[in-house]
């Protein structure tokens, strides 16, 4: 007897899920359109943390040392952000973050 009012409970239960199962699966698509969103942005941020990184003059390689030493070369970095001899950025960070995504 007890195992009967187990098995309506069941069909209870059943009944609610198909009740709400459209709604649940709109929810559903609309996070993984979020989750897919999030995954762009943070990707897009990473590969403009990297475009940024090599950017550096660390990273030049000495033909292209020599050349700025000249005057006949400069990065990206130093043709918009006025980037000082001795290093110093004259562009605030969010100004330099937005051009290297």
């Amino acid at each position: 007897l007890i195992r009967l009012v187990k098995l309506l409970r069941l069909v209870r239960l059943s009944r609610l899920v198909q009740k709400y199962q459209d709604e649940l699966f709109s929810v559903l698509r609309i996070m993984a359109t979020l989750k897919l969103i999030v995954l762009l942005l943070y990707l897009g941020h990473i590969f403009g943390c990297i475009f940024y990184f090599f950017s550096d003059d660390e990273w030049l390689t000495s033909y292209e040392k020599e050349r700025q030493a000249n005057g006949n070369f400069e990065t990206w970095l130093h043709e918009m952000f006025d980037i000082g001899s001795n290093g110093t950025v004259n562009a605030p960070l969010t100004e330099r973050y937005v051009a290297a995504s």
